[in-house]
């Protein structure tokens, strides 16, 4: 998650930037209205928070400028002393929330993370990214007007890239995410899933979504690889995962090394289970 704060007070400002490090957003820091008003038109935040007395801003234009500009970003002000009334028309104007200085930042913490959830509660019901569209009540997929069949776990592979759609998300991250479990022992099963997932919605496309983002993860959009890039083996998880650092490796041999993870794993590669996984295919009903 990625948190802009827009804070004069340089102490205060470097203090909620370590704090909200702590807690794995990555943040970006400001003081003046001059670098709030220069920010580009998608910044790529997903909370903002911005002191009511920042330099150059005025707030009761600034917050419906931001819902112009931003509407996808949740925005909490900070407040040392507006009264109640310009406090409440803030909200009405668009304003998550307003915290009034003095605060206790664990009770910043909680709300910038409730504010969070309840977005995640309540997305779009279609998403359209590039010619992919995808309906987040029927769990219906579509790439170029073609309907798209995945599994309930391929469909979730799928929506936590989504949501992160322009940002690498880690191996760890999406099995955290997907799969609801912790610690990387078994991280090579995302390699699979995205094999998965690329087979159905980027095979015949000439603009891949999915990409590899090396010694990183995975991510949708961004730049594409070139085309003359080394093609991925399909063998298995092993690979997968490793196919950029060890392609002079002799084909035999990396099928032999999949063939050993995957048994030890109880992973099947991808060429095992090209024929098993449709038997195991359940259609999306939303439920």
């Amino acid at each position: 998650m990625r948190l802009l704060v827009a804070e004069p007070d340089a102490s205060l400002a470097e203090f909620l930037r370590a704090r909200f490090q702590q807690e794995n957003f990555q943040v970006q820091q400001i003081c003046t209205g001059k670098e709030f008003t220069t920010l580009p038109s998608t910044p790529g935040f997903d909370v903002v928070l911005l002191d009511m007395k920042l330099p150059g801003i005025h707030c009761a234009d600034a917050v419906p400028e931001l819902q112009r500009r931003w509407p996808d970003v949740s925005l909490i002000l900070l407040s040392s002393d507006s009264p109640a009334e310009d406090r409440a028309r803030l909200l009405q104007a668009g304003a998550d929330d307003v915290i009034v200085k003095p605060f206790a930042v664990t009770e910043l913490v909680a709300k910038v993370h409730a504010i969070l959830r309840r977005r995640l509660r309540a997305p779009h019901d279609v998403v359209k990214f590039e010619d992919l569209e995808v309906n987040r009540v029927s769990h219906q997929v579509c790439r170029a007007g073609h309907s798209i069949d995945l599994s309930p776990k391929e469909y979730s592979l799928l929506d936590f890239l989504l949501r992160n759609h322009g940002r690498p998300v880690s191996r760890i991250a999406i099995i955290e995410e997907v799969w609801r479990m912790h610690g990387d022992s078994i991280t090579n099963v995302v390699d699979v899933y995205i094999n998965y997932l690329r087979k159905k919605i980027d095979n015949g496309s000439e603009h891949p979504l999915i990409r590899t983002v090396r010694g990183v993860g995975y991510q949708i959009g961004g730049n594409h690889h070139p085309k003359n890039a080394p093609a991925v083996s399909s063998q298995g998880p092993l690979s997968n995962l490793f196919w950029n650092r060890f392609y002079f490796i002799p084909e035999p041999l990396i099928a032999l090394a999949d063939f050993a993870l995957g048994s030890r794993l109880n992973i099947p590669s991808v060429a095992d289970t090209a024929t098993s996984e449709p038997s195991r295919r359940v259609r999306n009903t939303g439920k």
